[in-house]
């Protein structure tokens, strides 16, 4: 067992060695963007659920590392994930989500309560594309939400 938790050591065993690409490359741009939430705070989660809700994306929140583990990642097209989260090592799912061809373009952002630079410079030297420190605005997440999509029109 790890530092991190009881699931880290075997985040590896659980994940497929690929993930196979079930939906359509082409996204369109009404389409309803669903959004992965991986953050251990229940009342954190359903604000953003129900914010980002409220602006018409389709949220999946997970509470616990082994939900999280267990989702089809491929369904999403952001992930937010909080990087201490307990037992679920973000750095770890970040350099896998981005070693895989069907999710190495889904934007990451990382959220967190450390204010600590060398882990946002680790968070974004392994895959993230963006980082926001808790406590955040939600004027400020949508934001950076909306510019990675707009981004990753793929």
């Amino acid at each position: 067992m790890t530092a991190q938790g009881p699931h880290v050591d075997s985040f590896m065993k659980k994940m497929p060695k690929t993930i196979s690409h079930s939906r359509k490359t082409e996204v369109l741009q009404d389409t309803p963007k669903r959004i992965f939430i991986a953050d251990e705070d229940p009342l954190i989660c359903e604000l953003i659920r129900y914010n980002l809700e409220a602006d018409g994306f389709i949220v999946s929140v997970f509470n616990n590392a082994d939900d999280a583990l267990d989702a089809d990642f491929t369904l999403y097209d952001l992930f937010l994930i909080d990087i201490t989260m307990d037992g679920l090592s973000g750095i770890k799912v970040a350099q896998y989500l981005k070693q895989n061809k069907a999710t190495s373009r889904t934007p990451l952002i990382f959220c967190a309560s450390l204010s600590d630079e060398s882990e946002v410079i680790d968070g974004l030297d392994n895959g993230a594309d963006d980082y926001i420190l808790k406590p955040f605005s939600m004027k400020e997440l949508r934001s950076r939400i909306n510019t990675l999509l707009h981004r990753n029109v793929y």
